[in-house]
């Protein structure tokens, strides 16, 4: 991979995914309803930087859409009866959608790159269904330490990503990400008596999300400004929520 083609990556993305990584594992070690809380902060810091990673106008708009989808998925989550009220997942998902089509109804500035603002938006949104699994997972076998296992690989890749940047080793980026977060992975199961290969699966599993989506994201015109980096590296992290889910399900 050319040098020019690789997305821009900063600290500041890293740094931002190990905020979120570190809220989650904190909110997962304290209880279910602290790993809603865990979540809508995730989202939070994905709304601060979002607008301006995709250049979209009506930032505020864009923003309160954001933080009311994760306030939505997180309220499921702490009232839910089953695997953390997720089967209202697409209820939720369905409102948030709904709430993005009324915010351009209600622009008054002539509803500029309206396809563009909807299009963010609703990427946002999937992005956010897709971190909502983090709380259903806390409903399955070992799913605390599986969601400890994902968010942690996650910024594995983010710091491997960022280190690797510049340098000819870049497209070798994922396998590194892979090795490293499956060997910390093994560790943590060891240290906590748990099946190891679930963990393993889970570290693994995450990349194959995340760095798509920070690459994807990456190459945007105004990916270099810090509020974009910062929602860059939330984006990564809450993107991959599904596959701790579908470790700890596989694992039943």
């Amino acid at each position: 991979m050319s040098r020019a083609a690789d997305p821009v990556l900063t600290p500041v993305a890293a740094l931002s995914a190990a905020l979120v990584s570190g809220v989650l594992v904190a909110g997962a070690a304290v209880s279910d309803v602290a790993t809603a809380g865990a979540f809508v902060v995730g989202a939070l810091v994905l709304a601060v930087g979002w607008p301006r990673l995709l250049a979209v106008p009506s930032a505020g708009g864009v923003r309160v859409v954001v933080v009311l989808t994760a306030v939505l998925v997180a309220g499921v989550s702490v009232l839910g009866e089953d695997e953390r009220g997720m089967r209202w997942l697409p209820t939720v998902l369905a409102v948030a959608l709904l709430a993005a089509f009324g915010h351009q109804l209600l622009r008054k500035d002539g509803r500029r790159r309206l396809v563009v603002t909807l299009a963010s938006t609703c990427l946002a949104i999937g992005i956010l269904g897709s971190g909502g699994f983090y709380l259903a997972a806390l409903d399955e076998r070992t799913g605390r330490q599986l969601v400890v296992a994902a968010v942690v690989a996650c910024t594995i890749g983010m710091v491997v990503d960022v280190a690797l940047a510049r340098t000819s080793l870049a497209e070798w980026g994922l396998p590194v990400t892979m090795a490293a977060s499956g060997v910390v992975a093994f560790v943590l199961a060891q240290t906590w008596g748990v099946r190891w290969s679930a963990m393993v699966l889970a570290a693994v599993a995450a990349p194959l999300v995340a760095q798509p989506v920070r690459r994807l994201l990456g190459h945007s015109s105004t990916a270099r400004d810090r509020g974009a980096q910062v929602a860059l590296g939330a984006a990564s992290v809450l993107a991959a929520g599904i596959t701790a889910y579908a470790v700890a399900w596989l694992f039943r």
